[in-house]
């Protein structure tokens, strides 16, 4: 097996909600609870945040340095590259991709992922973000390093740099791609569990604010369905900004 490692993108600039990475979540920041909740990953899975060399991103670090979790400063446009050189720099073959402001990013859905590339070591890229995968926001990428370089030299579309994978999907007949879905208690394509809009960062603090007790990052996704089944005023806290997957 290769070295693995769980690499979190975060940036604190955002068009429709700047610093959402370090809003309060559960009485801590949303990228510290994100954190916390991934150490829950089974085996010795490196943590490390990606973020940029930028000002505005200082207070990621400074959060990073204060909870003695790795990071790397690259670039702020093609987050490609930044994967690349964060990859590089802490000697990562095999890339589990995760967003900062996904803070209920499932971490069995993620050993889901890891197993199954073990059992596919040819595989490009193994992930759960579709139709019939993970609900928005709790799911996640695993890819290679040598492929990610062949998109670092062949992508020339910008949503190719900024989301990393769309250029292996959009050619994914030069690849080997495994598509890994959701238990059916947890397949539920019109919930969105992701923080681009304040009303999505209020979806996600109602559910906190309903779970009991300490150590709400800890949740299980699939209490947090039932919650949110049971609940659908909340659901509709944030369904009219979002389109679904469209695969």
């Amino acid at each position: 097996m290769h070295n693995v490692g769980i690499i979190i993108q975060a940036r604190m600039g955002s068009t429709r909600l700047p610093e959402k990475v370090l809003m309060d979540l559960g009485g801590i920041p949303l990228l510290e609870f994100l954190i916390k909740r991934l150490e829950d990953v089974d085996g010795n899975i490196d943590l490390i945040v990606a973020t940029t060399a930028d000002k505005e991103d200082e207070k990621i670090v400074e959060l990073c340095d204060s909870i003695n979790i790795p990071f790397y400063c690259g670039s702020k446009e093609n987050v490609l590259e930044r994967y690349i050189g964060c990859a590089r720099k802490f000697d990562i073959d095999v890339i589990v991709r995760v967003c900062a402001d996904c803070p209920f990013i499932d971490p069995e859905g993620i050993n889901e992922l890891i197993v199954t590339y073990k059992k596919n070591p040819m595989a490009d890229l193994v992930h759960n973000k579709h139709k019939n995968g993970y609900p928005f926001g709790t799911g996640a990428e695993l890819v290679t390093l040598n492929v990610l370089r062949i998109a670092g030299k062949n992508a020339d579309k910008k949503h190719q740099k900024e989301h990393v994978v769309p250029y292996i999907l959009e050619n994914a007949d030069k690849f080997t791609v495994i598509k890994v879905n959701a238990p059916k208690y947890i397949r539920r394509p019109d919930y969105y569990l992701t923080v681009d809009y304040p009303e999505d960062l209020k979806l996600i603090r109602e559910i906190c604010g309903k779970i009991d007790g300490d150590n709400k990052e800890k949740t299980p996704l699939r209490r947090i369905i039932k919650l949110l089944d049971k609940n659908p005023h909340i659901v509709n806290i944030n369904s009219h900004l979002h389109d679904g997957f469209k695969e």
